[in-house]
């Protein structure tokens, strides 16, 4: 929460705020979490991040598709 944006009257508003504790909660779900369950949760956090630019600030998210892990 404390980057630096491009556009700072995006993320001064409500909805980014949400966007943003989503994001952190799913970032803190990877922790300690078993090697088994972490893609899972890995795409939920690549998620999370979409939702967001979609939202927000398209421009990143062709590059936040090349987070996604191949089927």
């Amino acid at each position: 929460l404390t980057a630096k944006a491009t556009e700072p009257e995006k993320v001064a508003s409500p909805e980014y705020a949400q966007f943003a504790q989503a994001y952190l909660a799913s970032v803190k779900s990877l922790e300690g979490i078993a090697p088994a369950e972490s893609p899972a949760l890995f795409t939920g956090m690549v998620n999370a991040c979409m939702n967001c630019h979609e939202a927000l600030c398209p421009g990143p998210m062709r590059r936040i598709k090349n987070l996604y892990l191949p089927n």
